[in-house]
């Protein structure tokens, strides 16, 4: 099956378990990340727990669903390219653990594949694999990208071997100390080892490759023709695609306007960008060169991406067609220095080619999506430099070890103190700490660490690092070890269910029907323990609730059953104390509409 824009895919239903298996065991690896992006894959798991109906699915299992699926997967990211949420919620607790930033082993390169290698097991205890080779980064982008899977099969044919040469070299990458995951990876590297994968249908062999570990990229033969898609490119990369121009069929490039604007496009080379109708002003969450490779390193704090994120090259020779898609931008870094994962398919040339991708006037295809690039008046944007400056500054923190003591104070709250042993900042650079769940505390570095009064659920080894240059600002995540720290997630887990606003919260996502349970999940307040001045009143709880079970009543809907059964549960456990009046009323009115459906309409 050819590359098509047409076919979609959801990542919950790429890691959704084969019939009769459950999900084991999994491992990420992502450039970049955004920590509420992780709560989709155990949120998606829980879905498929139910059929892959998410309106089946019992809200109350969403919360419990984190705790059981995060600690089965482990996140491997480049230091300091975690992004700061938007707000603090104590759920990322269930996550802490479980998130390994890492380095590239190459001086200025950067840690770069996209992979997700699974393990299920049914109930016989019979265990299948699946690798997920992606272009797409952990985060909430909406950016056009490509994904390859490939299933463990009887008679498969394709060797894992470099995907579990990758996960064995993975603990060594790791910043600040020894991987606690290391026996972990080690294990699904093991199983995995012996699998073989099927070739994805309309493909006659697959192949699969890791740069970055010493061992050189395979050097480009002549092709005869050429489509290359990457959003990020440079001066010598192009250059040298422009020798397989072939005749007088030039090699289609697409990239970004951003891009193209930086590089003069040599003869042989068409080049393509978005339209306007699919490139949309999108954050980019990628620099892919460091300075000087001629790449342009677009900012992780904010600049466009304009929709283009997928990264594949399409070569023709004789009858045969290849496409090469993963994790590497078409760029001397990705060749040289950076650690990338990609995988090569073979196919006949009227199946899989340029023109089943690019279309024709027969049927549609990617040059419907593309219009010419157009150079447009290129201005020297001063904070580029900078912002470049803060970017490799964040990454080289991140490979630093944070070690904070985590102490009880006399008041039943905590605190976490320590030093952090770090070089000098840039020139003109000022850098500033602060826990993700304190980020109104922070505390410049070079001088002792301590935050005091953090209620235990606020207790967090996520840092904020806040730095400056003139005016351009940074913020990223780094990952600190907690000495002393006590076992966070039953009092977070209790603390969410333990207030009358959380447990109004809660009993709204019973009466919700999502289609996305992560949106339901947070929109429903979900990881926030402290109430806020301006936050909804106990008196208009019934307002909040009033609607949703009149709307379930009148459609008979399961979700009046969750309802009750909740609020049976809250009385049960001896927390009626909690519940409003209104809501006691509430329960009552939603038991006589479970006995006589007619009431509702009353």
């Amino acid at each position: 099956m050819a590359l098509n824009p047409d076919d979609r895919s959801l990542l919950g239903d790429l890691l959704a378990p084969p019939d009769g298996f459950s999900f084991d065991t999994g491992v990420a690896t992502t450039f970049s990340l955004d920590l509420v992006s992780l709560l989709t894959a155990p949120l998606g798991l829980a879905a498929a727990d139910h059929g892959g109906d998410l309106r089946r699915v019992d809200p109350v299992q969403l919360l419990e669903s984190v705790r059981r699926y995060s600690g089965r997967i482990v996140t491997y990211v480049q230091g300091g390219m975690i992004a700061v949420p938007a707000r603090y919620r104590p759920i990322l607790t269930f996550l802490e653990d479980q998130v390994v930033t890492v380095k590239a082993p190459k001086r200025g390169g950067l840690f770069h594949p996209k992979l997700w290698a699974l393990r299920y097991q049914n109930a016989d205890g019979h265990r299948l694999h699946r690798c997920l080779i992606l272009s797409r980064n952990l985060t909430f982008d909406r950016t056009w990208d490509s994904v390859v899977r490939i299933d463990e099969t009887p008679d498969g044919t394709v060797n894992p071997k470099p995907i579990v040469d990758l996960l064995r070299r993975l603990p060594a990458l790791a910043t600040g100390g020894r991987d606690p995951h290391e026996d972990a990876v080690e294990d699904l590297a093991g199983t995995l080892g012996s699998a073989r994968f099927a070739v994805p249908e309309g493909y006659r062999s697959l192949k699969l490759d890791v740069w970055g570990f010493g061992r050189k990229p395979p050097a480009d033969d002549p092709v005869a023709r050429a489509l290359i898609i990457s959003p990020f490119l440079d001066q010598k990369s192009l250059d040298f695609a422009s020798t397989w121009a072939y005749w007088k069929d030039p090699v289609r490039v697409v990239s970004r306007t951003e891009t193209f604007d930086q590089l003069d496009i040599p003869s042989g080379i068409d080049a393509y960008v978005l339209s306007d109708f699919m490139a949309g002003e999108l954050p980019t969450d990628e620099p892919d060169a460091v300075p000087g490779q001629g790449a342009e390193l677009d900012s992780f704090a904010g600049s466009s991406l304009s929709g283009l994120h997928a990264k594949f090259v399409v070569s023709e020779r004789d009858f045969s067609a290849s496409v090469q898609l993963g994790s590497a931008n078409y760029t001397t870094a990705a060749r040289t220095s950076n650690v990338e994962l990609v995988a090569t398919l073979e196919g006949k040339k009227g199946e899989i080619g340029i023109d089943s991708i690019w279309g024709d006037d027969r049927h549609a295809g990617l040059r419907n999506l593309v219009v010419p690039y157009a150079k447009a008046d290129v201005t020297t944007d001063a904070e580029d430099s900078a912002e470049h400056l803060l970017e490799r500054w964040h990454a080289d923190l991140a490979g630093l070890e944070l070690r904070l003591a985590v102490t009880e104070d006399a008041d039943d709250d905590f605190s976490i103190s320590g030093a952090w042993d770090v070089p000098s900042p840039p020139d003109g650079v000022r850098t500033d700490i602060a826990p993700l769940s304190k980020p109104g505390s922070q505390l410049s570095l070079g001088r002792l660490l301590e935050w005091k009064h953090l209620p235990l659920a606020r207790v967090t080894p996520f840092m904020i690092l806040t730095s400056r240059v003139g005016k351009t600002e940074l913020e990223t995540l780094v990952i600190a070890t907690l000495e002393g720290a006590p076992d966070r997630k039953s009092a977070v887990y209790d603390e969410m269910l333990s207030n009358p606003q959380a447990l109004v919260r809660f009993l709204a996502l019973l009466l919700a029907e999502p289609d996305d349970p992560l949106n339901a999940f947070l929109e429903a307040g979900f990881g926030e323990t402290t109430p806020t001045a301006t936050g909804t009143s106990w008196s208009d709880a019934p307002v909040v609730l009033f609607e949703p079970l009149m709307r379930a009543a009148a459609a008979g809907s399961p979700a009046l059953k969750r309802f009750v059964e909740g609020v049976s549960d809250i009385i049960a456990s001896g927390k009626a104390d909690l519940l409003p009046l209104e809501v006691q009323a509430l329960h009552g009115l939603a038991r006589q509409l479970i006995d006589d459906p007619g009431e509702g309409a009353k």
